[in-house]
């Protein structure tokens, strides 16, 4: 089995892999990026050298003198997320350049903002499992703060999408969520606490004397760990399938605590290694996001202003009755009607600041974002896969 996330030693040759029907590099995956240094705006001499560029997608630009970057970024509409490092530091915000404020810069709706150049290939930096080419594009792509991941997550398993889901965060640090038929079925991550070996070690399985054992053995593996590890024999094949499945519903529920970021789907992309299914309810995986880790203030930001605008049920797959909602939140649910508002709700069914009133808010939320109710006209801003 396959960890993607831990960085294996340089291979002699570079592994292949198939996506329809066209063979690609695949780029190594190595320790997380560094976040964005966040001390404040320092002057750099106008000749300096050493300058690289690091688009919202993971890509990097560079070396440039001061000059040359300036001309990149003429080039380049402004985008959330880019990252600028100056010889060989941290990377940082690229609004903390001061030299870079009067660079004039081309204005593109987000959506169409990210070209196919910028995902050409990905730094061996990015920790990703690979990197498109140009055969792959996305199909659609757009801002966490405009599309929460409950509806994105619900969108692609409702059409039993294909492909992969990419999520890139304002400090950086990305997750890839593979997806096939709507179920997920690997996800790689930037963040150094969710690889496999540290997470294993963190949750006692392992010692860290065994992860480095199957570290140093990961050559004759071909640089997977979960295979190091099972042909070490430091775990059984059948515990590694288990916390596989556990790190997978880590590494989802833990986007919905993410309140900032870009997101890029690429339909029909394959992982680079052959992923059996973990046997993932995706359903109840969503719900627990929201119930666990959502903040109820930003549940509640999320109906900010709609609070007097009307319900009205949308007849598709789904009904109240198929969520798995607890007994108090299936009598919330059951008490919401067609017609009605938020502060219908708010007035007739729950005492004001209770924990039922954060309960019927997530609970609105919920049957909003699966599209069993639509609040007001709900139109979207931006498309959606699935």
């Amino acid at each position: 089995l396959d960890d993607p996330q831990t960085p294996p030693p340089p291979p002699k040759d570079k592994p292949r892999t198939r996506v329809s029907g066209r063979t690609r590099q695949v780029s190594q995956s190595s320790p997380a990026i560094k976040g964005s240094d966040t001390d404040a705006a320092t002057s750099t001499p106008p000749g300096a050298t050493g300058f690289k560029y690091r688009t919202p997608t993971g890509k990097e630009h560079g070396p440039f003198d001061l000059d040359g970057l300036k001309q990149l970024l003429a080039k380049r509409p402004r985008r959330r997320g880019e990252m600028v490092a100056v010889g060989g530091k941290s990377w940082r915000s690229i609004d903390d350049l001061p030299e870079l404020w009067d660079v004039d810069r081309p204005e593109v709706d987000f959506v169409h903002d990210v070209t196919q150049a910028d995902l050409a290939f990905e730094s061996a930096h990015t920790g990703l499992q690979k990197a498109p080419d140009e055969g792959d594009e996305f199909s659609h792509a757009g801002q966490l703060g405009r599309v929460t991941i409950t509806r994105l997550l619900y969108r692609l398993q409702r059409g039993r999408s294909s492909g992969m889901l990419r999520l890139v965060r304002g400090d950086g640090n990305r997750k890839e969520i593979f997806f096939r038929r709507g179920e997920p079925i690997t996800v790689s991550s930037t963040i150094p606490e969710e690889l496999l070996g540290l997470y294993l070690v963190r949750k006692g399985v392992i010692t860290e004397e065994q992860l480095q054992h199957a570290l140093d053995r990961l050559s004759e593996f071909g640089g997977r760990l979960g295979d190091a590890l099972v042909g070490e024999r430091i775990l059984p094949a059948h515990d590694l399938f288990r916390y596989l499945s556990d790190q997978l519903h880590d590494r989802v529920l833990e986007l919905f605590g993410w309140e900032d970021g870009n997101w890029f789907w690429f339909p029909g992309m394959e992982p680079p290694t052959p992923s059996a299914p973990l046997g993932v309810d995706l359903a109840d995986l969503v719900l627990r996001g929201v119930r666990e880790i959502t903040k109820a203030s930003a549940i509640r930001a999320h109906f900010a202003g709609r609070e007097g605008e009307h319900l009205a049920v949308v007849h598709g797959r789904l009904t109240a009755e198929d969520i798995s909602f607890s007994a108090k939140e299936s009598e919330l649910a059951g008490a919401i009607k067609s017609g009605m508002t938020p502060q219908d709700l708010l007035d007739t069914t729950v005492p004001p600041g209770t924990p039922k009133e954060a309960m019927l808010w997530r609970v609105l939320f919920i049957l909003t974002e699966f599209e069993i109710f639509r609040l007001g006209e709900d139109h979207e801003a931006t498309a959606l896969p699935g």
